[in-house]
């Protein structure tokens, strides 16, 4: 049994780019229902509805599918609170911070391909990355301690489509590290974008191949 469940974030209020966390439980279906003493639906319902009415979440899509049988889908909440619009099942969520998961995946399986290794330093694979003198490990890249800072000006040049892949390089090299790698922890979009052209150094492939070809085809 497959459980998908797509939210909007509260800090994503003043925006009019929709944000999405996704959630997907993946369970033979006896045993699931065996571990919970109410029906799913009854229970995913309840943990939505308290979100809503928390301010947890400001809207949410439940879906619960058993092979090609949709069991449950509910809409939650707000779509749009500055326009008030409500969520709708069919609504179309950013994919945000959703594709980190694959990137992951692929680095680790990389790894287990023989083809790099998590404790190779990030200029292994991107020679000209600056990392002022400091050893930089792809683990420090995956785990958020590489000490590669986020920085607004990517937030704009990410949503222009006709930024290259070289002017974001280019600007993620300006900015020095902020901490030693491995001393603190600081959530990076900037690292796993660094991660995945180390996918496709690695793989010899785009990473949107080495999706399809490694994930996504063999997952079916």
């Amino acid at each position: 049994m497959h459980t998908l469940l797509t939210t909007r974030m509260p800090n994503q209020i003043a925006s009019r780019f929709y944000a999405a966390a996704l959630l997907a439980v993946v369970a033979a279906a006896s045993p699931l229902a065996a571990q919970l003493r109410t029906p799913p639906t009854v229970t995913f319902d309840s943990i939505a509805s308290a979100n809503i009415a928390k301010d947890r979440t400001i809207g949410a899509v439940v879906a619960i599918v058993k092979g090609k049988d949709t069991l449950f889908l509910q809409q939650y909440g707000k779509a749009d609170v500055e326009t008030d619009v409500a969520m709708h099942t069919d609504a179309i969520f950013g994919i945000g911070s959703i594709t980190k998961q694959f990137t992951a995946a692929a680095i680790l399986q990389l790894r287990d391909q023989g083809k790099l290794g998590l404790d190779d330093d990030v200029t292994k694979w991107l020679t000209d990355f600056p990392t002022g003198g400091a050893r930089l490990p792809l683990r420090r890249l995956l785990d958020h301690t590489s000490g590669i800072s986020n920085v607004p000006e990517l937030t704009q040049l990410r949503r222009d489509p006709n930024a290259s892949r070289d002017t974001i390089y280019a600007v993620i090299k300006r900015y020095p590290l902020q901490f030693a790698p491995g001393t603190a922890q600081m959530y990076s979009n900037r690292a796993y974008w660094l991660l995945h052209l180390v996918v496709e150094k690695a793989s010899g492939m785009t990473y949107q191949q080495y999706l399809e070809r490694m994930i996504f085809e063999p997952s079916g």
